[in-house]
């Protein structure tokens, strides 16, 4: 089961992606306004629903195609070009663990502080990709309505955001990798202790 906070963020993720495929079709139809959605407003509810349930599966989605596709090949080209910058945090191999130890014998809080540090480390990971295919799909659809002159920025808005997540992100796994390891090795000092005192 996810973490309330990681699901919530998940489903913002998802529903950035959701906006910008919606302003791809709405370009692909040639519909340049909202009227149609005059004729939704009796199925309000339904449509809420639909759009967490589809946001959260676009958000899990993305959230793993961009590990594997983006991420991670960007990754390995930075190492390869001798670039000491890792885009997707620890990649250690006692990653999981660290992991096994700290939900294995952390406490509450502790396990609460990590879900949140490690859904807002995704959260800004989703958000430096999205936010450039958002600003896309709106400056496609927006250059055909009468708003056009806001197409070029609104394209802007989001590369600019998009930066800003960005170095964010830095800062976030910085501080998510910190408090995991050094959580864990504290974690190791107790358990060394307890077991020195049982002897």
């Amino acid at each position: 089961m996810l973490p309330p906070t990681l699901w919530v963020e998940i489903v913002i993720a998802g529903f950035i992606y959701l906006l910008a495929g919606i302003f791809f079709i709405l370009n692909g139809a040639h519909i340049y306004d909202f009227q149609f959605m005059v004729s939704l407003k009796d199925y309000v509810g339904l449509a809420s629903v639909a759009i967490v349930f589809i946001s959260y599966a676009l958000g899990m989605l993305m959230h793993r195609l961009i590990q594997m596709f983006i991420l991670r090949p960007l990754n390995t080209l930075l190492q390869k070009m001798k670039i000491n910058f890792n885009l997707i945090g620890d990649v250690k191999s006692n990653y999981y663990l660290i992991n096994f130890v700290l939900y294995q014998y952390g406490s509450e809080y502790l396990h609460r502080e990590i879900d949140i540090q490690f859904g807002t480390f995704a959260l800004f990971s989703s958000l430096i990709v999205s936010l450039p295919i958002l600003g896309l799909s709106l400056f496609l659809w927006l250059s055909n309505t009468i708003a056009k002159s806001w197409a070029s920025t609104a394209l802007i808005i989001c590369i600019v955001f998009s930066v800003l997540f960005f170095i964010a992100n830095i800062r976030q796994r910085k501080h998510f990798n910190g408090l995991r390891d050094e959580a864990f090795v504290e974690l190791m000092k107790l358990h060394k202790k307890a077991i020195n005192g049982k002897k």
